[in-house]
């Protein structure tokens, strides 16, 4: 979606990420109404799922979220107002208390009511349901494909309905007097699909040759490219099937074609591309007959387990719209999208942290992007319950990570329930960060095997950027992508803006276990544009700066800071939680960190080695040699591309006026 004149960012295409291009969020989305199937193109193991012929397979990835798919009771329903047109898509009862996604495929008005026959489509089973027990499918639902995949066995040849069942033995014996005195075959005519259809002693022998395994693996086979050079996409894929005994993999296709040779199937050999093999229909029905004196209460309509009917909306009494609310104490407005998460200033540092010199004690986070211009520190808070004299630093420090571990721990323990994960407005949370303002939310990392990994952080949004080239694809969310600053945990990261879930107030009252500081080196801050000066002052602050003992600072807040209460998160200086380190130091040594940062720095600058060997630009290699009582470092000069050579000391960025648009959008340096 291109911006139109009217809107600021128009002419901002160079300011794209290097895998994606950032744009203004869009104006408006529109609700998605397929859902699309699994491509597969590897080698996968799987379920089998339903089987109604050798053209018509289903299975499933043994790493498939079908469970996370599916309504469980309870949970909210909401009746389809409508029949439903076919080839749409709805949730059907697969179950009395589960509910499944489907696609309608047929509908029959009986005088018993009207009945739809639905294709469930994350089991590949068919089903006939009465039209009262569908609801309307969540979006969310529409941008996870199909988990059932729909196969044909490739390379199994069908035989014609016309041909004997021998045939097949004495193909050779056909060629007339003609093609023998012209020393060739002539080539035979392919049989018409028409002509060919399984029958159920196919079926028969193929569920037999299946049951002998319970393990399978599907191989993807290669088809053939379109003039435009696209592959072509088939609604049923032709694939590899393979049965698992013992490790050992046994293809399902010739196996079959050996227990039904008498029944004329052929296997062929010399086949290359997925579309070399037909696909058949059959002689018998596989579609479920429609019975309704048969079928289940559930079937013919909701459970009463599933609550009460309130204007359409079926759900306990908990769920019920108006009764639950997600957050009572925070309302939504124009100005905040979300609770205001306590951040670290003056007064809170004065009053929790700081000793009587003013100087706060804390441990620097050990991140790759260290630098005075970005670096994050855990606060030691005096209290009564963590006193300081007299401790080891590492006691210390785990006492900390306790404290932040209890409360992920809540976080964790809240955020897993699919009640309180609720999920952010995508247009509003982006509209939201376009206009500079401050949003917090959790992030939903993946999941992984170790309990101490926190599941939920909170995060501060800072930025989008847009992952697609397609104008479709805009108003999808998971398109886009949103720069987070950890809260608790220090750093940044881009994460997708579908991982994101909506913050509770009473998650915003403990303050931060991080804060985010900027150590201002003889005065250098933050620029504009990425320099080489900046590269060397980073080398050496981080060389310089232990992570792995207490060191000290006194903290005031940013100066620049907006009064408006707006931020520009391009500079991460003047981003909210954000305060000004100075006389940085460790606690058993005099001499202050940034200071000894900007002596090595200056030195460095007047290193005679950095022009010995040509005039083109070098890049700064730091070594520690061994501190003493005075730290030294030891320069080592990397010849770098001169077009990568800036201005030795650009303007800064407090001094350098910008447009709206340009210090909004992530920097393409990538350096924060």
């Amino acid at each position: 979606m291109k911006p139109s004149k009217a809107e600021p960012g128009a002419d901002m295409a160079s300011n794209a990420a290097p895998k994606g291009r950032v744009t203004v969020p869009p104006k408006a989305r529109k609700k998605p109404t397929v859902i699309q199937r699994m491509v597969i193109e590897n080698t996968f193991r799987c379920q089998l799922l339903e089987v109604f012929s050798p053209s018509e397979i289903y299975v499933r990835l043994t790493t498939d979220i079908t469970n996370s798919l599916q309504y469980h009771c309870p949970h909210k329903l909401q009746k389809l107002q409508r029949t439903p047109a076919l080839g749409s898509f709805v949730m059907a009862p697969l179950e009395e208390h589960v509910y499944g996604r489907a696609e309608v495929r047929s509908v029959n008005d009986t005088e018993n009511g009207v009945f739809v026959l639905v294709h469930f489509i994350d089991e590949g089973k068919y089903d006939w349901v009465h039209v009262g027990t569908l609801c309307e499918i969540e979006e969310q639902m529409f941008f996870h494909p199909m988990q059932a995949v729909q196969l044909a066995l490739f390379g199994v040849e069908c035989p014609s309905s016309k041909a004997s069942r021998t045939d097949f033995l004495d193909e050779s014996d056909g060629e007339d007097e003609e093609e023998k005195k012209e020393g060739e075959k002539k080539p035979r005519k392919k049989k018409k699909p028409t002509d060919c259809f399984w029958t159920v002693d196919h079926f028969e022998r193929l569920k037999k040759v299946l049951s002998d395994y319970e393990d399978f693996q599907i191989q993807y086979i290669r088809t053939k490219k379109d003039k435009y050079g696209m592959k072509e996409r088939a609604l049923v894929q032709r694939m590899e099937l393979f049965g698992i005994v013992d490790g050992k993999l046994e293809a399902i296709g010739p196996r079959f074609t050996a227990e039904a040779a008498d029944l004329g199937v052929l296997y062929k050999r010399d086949l290359v591309y997925g579309s070399d093999t037909d696909s058949y229909g059959t002689n018998y029905q596989i579609r479920p007959e429609l019975r309704p004196n048969s079928m289940s209460a559930w079937q013919m309509a909701i459970s009463v387990d599933w609550g009460e009917d309130v204007g359409g909306i079926i759900a306990p009494k908990g769920y019920l719209p108006g009764t639950k609310v997600f957050d009572e104490s925070f309302q939504t407005t124009f100005g905040a999208i979300s609770p205001s998460v306590t951040t670290f200033t003056k007064e809170l540092i004065r009053e929790s942290y700081a000793d009587e010199n003013g100087r706060v004690e804390m441990f620097v986070v050990p991140i790759k992007e260290l630098s005075p211009f970005e670096f994050y520190v855990i606060p030691i808070k005096r209290t009564p319950d963590l006193p300081l004299t007299g401790m080891r630093c590492s006691t210390i420090l785990e006492q900390v990570l306790t404290l932040r571990q209890q409360f992920t721990d809540m976080l964790n323990a809240f955020y897993i329930e699919k009640q309180n994960r609720v999920f952010p407005d995508p247009l509003q949370t982006l509209r939201a960060i376009y206009e500079r303002k401050i949003v917090f939310a959790v992030y939903e990392t993946p999941p992984t095997e170790s309990s101490v990994v926190a599941r939920y952080r909170r995060v501060l949004l800072v930025g989008f950027v847009l992952v697609t080239d397609d104008p479709e694809m805009e108003n999808d969310p998971s398109s886009w992508l949103v720069k987070v600053v950890f809260l608790d945990y220090g750093g940044t990261d881009t994460v997708p803006l579908t991982s994101l879930l909506q913050i509770h107030s009473k998650h915003c009252v403990q303050e931060p276990f991080t804060i985010q500081l900027v150590c201002p080196v003889n005065d250098i801050w933050p620029t504009v544009a990425k320099s080489n000066y900046e590269q060397r002052l980073s080398a050496i602050f981080r060389a310089i700066v232990p992570t792995d003992c207490i060191v000290s600072a006194n903290l005031t807040e940013v100066m620049e800071r907006p009064t408006s209460g707006a931020f520009d998160p391009k500079f991460a200086h003047i981003r909210p939680n954000v305060l000004v380190a100075k006389n940085l130091k460790e606690t058993d040594r005099d001499d202050f960190l940034d200071k000894i940062t900007g002596r090595e720095f200056e030195r460095a600058e007047k290193d005679a080695r950095r022009r010995q060997d040509n005039e083109l630009p070098k890049q700064l290699k730091v070594k520690k040699v061994g501190f003493g009582r005075i730290k030294r470092l030891h320069f080592e000069w990397i010849t770098v591309a001169p077009e990568a050579e800036i201005a030795e000391r650009p303007m800064t960025a407090l001094a350098k006026p910008v447009s709206d648009m340009e210090s909004f959008f992530l920097p393409r340096n990538r350096r924060r």
